[in-house]
């Protein structure tokens, strides 16, 4: 869904951000539960852990954020600092989820290429 959007777009040539766009369209990665049903298995378990990532990131920044806004309105600033952690924590993880499939690519170019 999200790199057919990606491949819809129109894209000037000649623009530097036309070399991210093409990085993005090698590998599809639909951060969803797919249903299986014979797909292949490398894609099936990327879109799993993708789905699975963020998520967790969504659970953990969600408690991170609901904890310092506690901790911080009773006075517990101890508290309000694992809070905050946990937030920063959670959107780390959703941010690493959103550089995978670049960094995939890369990978797989590089091997290609040597």
């Amino acid at each position: 869904m999200v790199g057919a959007a990606l491949r819809a777009l129109p894209v000037p040539v000649g623009r530097t951000y036309t070399r991210a766009v093409g990085v993005l369209h090698q590998v599809t990665a639909e951060p969803a539960a797919p249903t299986g049903g014979g797909a292949n298995l490398l894609q099936t378990g990327l879109n799993w852990t993708l789905w699975t990532g963020l998520i967790l990131s969504a659970i953990a920044a969600v408690i991170g954020f609901g904890l310092m806004g506690l901790a911080s309105l009773n006075g517990g600033y101890g508290h309000a600092n694992h809070g905050k952690k946990a937030a920063l924590s959670g959107l780390a993880g959703a941010g690493g989820c959103g550089i995978a499939i670049p960094f995939i690519n890369l990978l797989f170019t590089t091997g290609r290429a040597g």
